[in-house]
C-alpha cells in the first residue's frame, strides 16, 4: 500500500474500505522509515494484521528514508535483496 501521507488515522480509515474488497490480498504496508512511518508501520499491521516493510533504519544517517532515495543510492538488486531478506519475494 503506498499513501501520499504516514498519518496513521487517514491510512486506517482507508484500509478499513480496502481489505473487505480484496479479503485474499497479501498486503504489505511500505511507509518511510522515519519514527512516523516506522511507528504507523508497526501499529497498524498489528491491528490489522497485515506485513510492513520499511528501509532499514541504519539507513536514516545517510539520508535514505524510503524505497526511492534507497534504489537511487545503492540499485534495484541491492533493493531486491532487502525484500528477499524479508521473505517477500
Amino acid at each position: 500500500i503506498a499513501t501520499m501521507s504516514e498519518n496513521e488515522m487517514n491510512i486506517e480509515e482507508g484500509l478499513k474500505k480496502l481489505l473487505p474488497l480484496y479479503p485474499n490480498t497479501k498486503f504489505i504496508l511500505n511507509l518511510g522509515s522515519d519514527i512516523q512511518g516506522f511507528n504507523t508501520s508497526f501499529n497498524l499491521s498489528k491491528k490489522f494484521n497485515l506485513k510492513w516493510f520499511n528501509i532499514p533504519k541504519r539507513f536514516l544517517s545517510s539520508g535514505i528514508n524510503d524505497n526511492f532515495g534507497f534504489i537511487k543510492e545503492y540499485g534495484l538488486e541491492a533493493f531486491k535483496k532487502l525484500l528477499k531478506n524479508k521473505k517477500y519475494l
